[in-house]
């Protein structure tokens, strides 16, 4: 199978492959003085199926756990939040994972020890270049069977920030097959926290979460109506 695009390297992120997908932190803010965490993650998945992703995020006074599902081989950001009255702590994000019966990779991997792009005398100058940096940097992608243990560990390095924490749409896709290849697309960039809110408050926009046809993004409907365009995708949407 081709494999599909690499958001997570295409964002830049440090990429830990757990068992049917690939993790990655975007961002972990501390907003002050209200003492709330945001920790923003982005998962792909790595096989075909429906691969299942379990995400706690740990410090000493306890552990809140997430779960999402990646559908299609998509690629979603999850978006977690809890209070830290008492300012940072150590935190880690546990990530859990299994890979699907019958499932194809899709991506390439990201496992330590499985390394793609070595350099060779019967390459090219350029060629034999770009296999030592990715290999220094420690660029995984190899045998399609190669298979990464279903439980990781992230530390988690939170940055505080003054003003106000944004309560936005708790998941969202990023790409799934059939969208434009997001890593040949200028605007691909890591979320901004401290930028502008684009999304309105969950209090007011839960009750009623309508499907984006273009992107399938659950978005809030208040902003839909008031920008006509989908949050997600910025296609126009009528609602």
């Amino acid at each position: 199978m081709t494999p599909l695009p690499d958001v997570l390297d295409g964002l830049g992120l440090a990429i830990t492959e757990v068992g049917g997908a690939q993790v990655a932190i975007e961002s972990a803010r501390l907003f002050w003085p209200s003492g709330e965490l945001r920790v923003v993650v982005v998962v792909q998945a790595a096989w075909s199926g429906q691969v299942a992703v379990s995400l706690s995020l740990r410090g000493p006074t306890g552990a809140e756990v997430w779960t999402t599902k990646l559908a299609h081989a998509e690629v979603r950001r999850v978006r977690l939040a809890r209070a830290l009255p008492h300012g940072t702590e150590p935190l880690t994000l546990e990530v859990e994972s299994s890979i699907p019966a019958g499932a194809e990779r899709v991506r390439a991997p990201w496992i330590p020890g499985v390394v793609q792009g070595d350099p060779s005398e019967s390459g090219s100058t350029v060629d034999a270049l770009v296999g030592a940096l990715r290999q220094a940097m420690g660029k995984r992608a190899a045998p399609a069977a190669a298979r990464a243990p279903e439980r990781a560990t992230l530390p988690v390095r939170v940055a505080a920030v003054g003003g106000a924490a944004r309560i936005a749409a708790q998941e969202e896709v990023i790409w799934q097959p059939g969208m434009a290849d997001p890593t040949q697309v200028s605007g691909l960039q890591v979320e901004d926290l401290t930028a502008p809110p684009t999304l309105v408050s969950r209090a007011k926009g839960e009750s009623h979460r309508p499907e984006c046809p273009w992107c399938f993004t659950r978005a809030y409907l208040e902003e839909v109506r008031a920008d006509h365009r989908c949050p997600s995708c910025g296609h126009m949407w009528q609602v």
